[in-house]
């Protein structure tokens, strides 16, 4: 379960409910609305930066190395389009979030496309193998660190729950819905 949870159109979570991956999807096929579609990619960035520090929180014993190797998705279906958005950690309370994949739909249907769009859900398959790796390197290390604790380590530990902490305060849809229009990718 989230710390910070949220609604989404849909969610990738492993076997054990860690929450990898979710899904905006902004209208139907075709549809131009760039209000809708930068509100939607708000709740992506807001989603995806939730998921990371709700995994801090699970790991928190474990190192910020490792943890800074994950990287959870957004997949965001906007327009004609489907766009694959990863965020990782890179130092305490900042995160890189870029767009690794994205796919446009033709109107005119090619055989061409079913390959493109194959080699995406494939690209996406492969990193959340690694990330699901990452995963698990996290849960030994905090398990590890957990027994030292209870052994009566005296090594002071940084957790991740103090080092990645975030503010996640919520945009009124209403309020902001529009000025977030004018920000998002695509919706120039």
């Amino acid at each position: 379960m989230a710390k910070h949870p949220q609604n989404a159109d849909g969610i990738i979570k492993t076997s054990s409910s860690i929450e990898l991956a979710h899904l905006e999807v902004s209208g139907h096929f075709g549809l131009v609305d760039n209000s809708r579609s930068g509100w939607d990619f708000f709740k992506l960035w807001r989603g995806c930066k939730a998921m990371l520090v709700t995994i801090a929180c699970k790991y928190r014993f474990a190192s910020s190395e490792t943890f800074s190797k994950l990287k959870v998705f957004g997949i965001h279906c906007h327009k004609s389009q489907i766009d694959v958005w990863e965020m990782r950690p890179v130092a305490p309370n900042i995160y890189v979030f870029l767009r690794s994949s994205s796919f446009r739909f033709e109107e005119k249907f090619e055989a061409s496309m079913v390959i493109s769009c194959s080699k995406l859900v494939s690209m996406l398959q492969n990193c959340l193998k690694e990330s699901r790796t990452v995963l698990e390197n996290l849960d030994k290390e905090h398990q590890l660190m957990l027994v030292k604790q209870q052994l009566g380590s005296s090594t002071p530990v940084a957790r991740l729950d103090n080092i990645y902490t975030t503010d996640m305060r919520t945009l009124k849809k209403a309020g902001n819905k529009k000025g977030v229009a004018t920000c998002a990718p695509g919706t120039e």
